[in-house]
């Protein structure tokens, strides 16, 4: 398949000056979140966008993260506030904390944010994101060990028991508790240490195999070490044949296929993460998917939208 092939379409979803982490669909529509406190409806087919008002009051954070509970679309603000927001009015304080990442399976949810007195900030709801617990058990972090809110999708929502989130920075670690956050495993990966290295975004294709990819964010081009394919949820990791093309802030899997994106391009594998494609370069910073549609959005204001048939 030539370049050329990988055809686009890209829509504008703002005419302010922003960009959107958060991105996820539903059936009809797609919604994305953005660094300036806004979040928009976006219809593929017309192209017609609606600026949703989430909130009473203006946000001025940046909504790094949305997801879909089983009745909400649920809004994360990555600052100093630990403010959530639901698309039926309600404004959820979860405390001084700076949030990295949120999920829903059904109504249930869990949120992960970075260190409190050592400690990662770890919550859960049971009611579609109304309400928030704080996981039982506290699970410490090394210094300089953090999570990263690059995409949202370090943290996961297996099923209505079993969270799970990745770590980075001095050492990378993947967290997994499967009762609610009473009690937590850990398992090391094998990235590179680092300020501004180590995981950064998880998927998985079943609840043994999944992909962590990462790196360092501050060299984009740097393809060592940068994706990891686990067989048993994560208790050991391997190399792939042929890894993405650099740095990579999100992964995520659909219908057989995976796909990683980051400052310097987006990458897909057939074959359960072991050999990666570069499609291009663009600097892409979050994915969903629509239909049968890959949506990725940029680091301007438009997200780009590539059929999954191209890549099968």
């Amino acid at each position: 398949m030539t370049k050329a092939q990988y055809s686009f379409e890209e829509i504008n979803f703002s005419d302010l000056d922003c960009h959107a982490r958060g991105i996820t669909a539903n059936k009809k529509w797609i919604y994305v979140s953005t660094n300036i406190g806004k979040v928009y409806q976006i219809n593929p087919k017309t192209k017609k966008v609606k600026d949703l008002k989430i909130s009473k009051e203006k946000i001025n954070g940046e909504l790094r993260d949305l997801e879909f509970s089983s009745d909400e679309l649920i809004c994360m603000e990555s600052g100093e506030n630990g403010n959530i927001y639901l698309s039926n009015g309600i404004k959820i304080n979860l405390g001084k904390v700076f949030l990295d990442g949120i999920d829903f399976y059904k109504n249930v949810g869990f949120a992960m944010g970075d260190q409190v007195d050592n400690c990662f900030s770890l919550f859960y709801s049971l009611n579609n994101g109304e309400t928030w617990i704080l996981c039982p058990e506290k699970v410490k972090s090394n210094t300089n060990e953090n999570a990263f809110a690059a995409s949202g999708s370090a943290v996961h929502c297996l099923n209505d028991s079993t969270f799970i989130f990745v770590s980075g920075g001095s050492e990378s670690n993947i967290f997994k508790s499967t009762n609610r956050g009473n009690s937590w495993s850990k398992f090391p990966i094998p990235f590179e240490k680092g300020e501004s290295s180590g995981a950064f975004s998880i998927s998985f294709q079943s609840e043994k195999e999944c992909v962590v990819v990462g790196g360092d964010y501050q060299k984009p081009d740097y393809a060592l070490n940068n994706c990891f394919i686990s067989k048993d949820g994560g208790k050991s990791w391997t190399k792939p044949n042929k890894g993405p093309c650099g740095y990579r802030s999100c992964v995520l899997y659909h219908n057989g296929i995976y796909f990683s994106c980051g400052t310097n391009g987006l990458d897909y594998s057939l074959d359960q993460g072991e050999n990666w494609k570069k499609v291009n370069q663009t600097n892409y910073l979050s994915m969903s998917i629509f239909k049968n549609t890959l949506a990725i959005t940029t680091s301007e204001n438009k997200i780009h939208l590539y059929k999954l048939e191209l890549f099968q």
